[in-house]
Parts: C-alpha cells; structure tokens; sequence
C-alpha cells in the first residue's frame, strides 16, 4: 500500500496524522493475509546481509523485531530528487556509527488484535532488539532535513 502525504496537520492534530491512520489501514487489510508486516516508508530499507530473508523469518516467528538503524544523507540541501534516493544518499549521517538509533519495523501479524491502531511504527509490545550483523535498518534523509 503507498499513500502519498504531506506533514500537515489534519484539522490540527499530530503532524503525523495521515501516516497514523495509513498504518491503521494497511495493518488492518493485511494482518489476515500475510504472517509478517514490515511498516517502512519510501525512504527506508532493511538489509539482510548474512542470510536469506526466509531464514531471518523463520528465526523470528511470532516475534515483533526492533531494528538498529543507520541514517543515509546526501551531501547538498539542493539534490534534485528523481528516483534516485538511494544514488544520493551515500553519507552516513553525523552521528556515532556504533549508537543505535532502535526502529520497531517488522511485526509478527499473529501478535496484531483485531482493529488495532498502531499508533507509531517505533514501538510494540514484547519487541526484540536484533543485532546489526543479522539485520539493518537504513533510513535516507535528504535535502534540508
């Protein structure tokens, strides 16, 4: 599912607003019709980089995984952006590579109660934290960020 939104406020509520209830919809469809959700945006991917992603899965039955993230930039505030996020995105961000900044990103669709609202992708209940050399979550700021 892509839904295309600003960062405006909804008649004054949380900027957020629109991505609340995207989150609401999709999990919603497809918490019947697939075993795992993965909530990223447009910008983000996950890297898997020592195994297969049916393996990874399978470890990590009935389980909500927390991501270690990594944040990509690009070296100008002015990059045109034209389906190339990933090409400008080169830079890691200005902060301590060994930090981690925890993403919520993968659920367990059996963990998922009927017309639940998930507020934020950030957190879950009963999450656990996966260690970058199993998996990566890398998120792409650009421009003006």
């Amino acid at each position: 599912m892509l839904v295309d939104f600003n960062y405006e406020p909804i008649l004054g509520n949380h900027y957020d607003s629109i991505q609340r209830i995207s989150l609401y919809i999709g999990v919603n469809a497809f918490r019947n019709k697939c075993k795992k959700i993965a909530l990223i945006d447009a910008d983000e991917f996950i890297y898997i980089p020592n195994m297969k992603i049916e393996t990874f899965l399978l470890n990590y039955d009935k389980k909500t995984i927390q991501i270690c993230s990594y944040i990509l930039t690009n070296k100008n505030n002015d990059d045109l952006i034209n389906n190339n996020i990933l090409n400008l995105s080169i830079y890691l961000a200005n902060i301590n590579p060994d930090s981690d900044i925890l993403i919520n990103k993968k659920i367990d669709t059996s963990l998922i109660k009927e017309n639940e609202f998930i507020i934020s992708p950030h957190g879950y209940p009963n999450q656990i934290t996966v260690d970058k050399s199993l998996l990566v979550f890398y998120h792409c700021y650009i421009n003006k960020r």
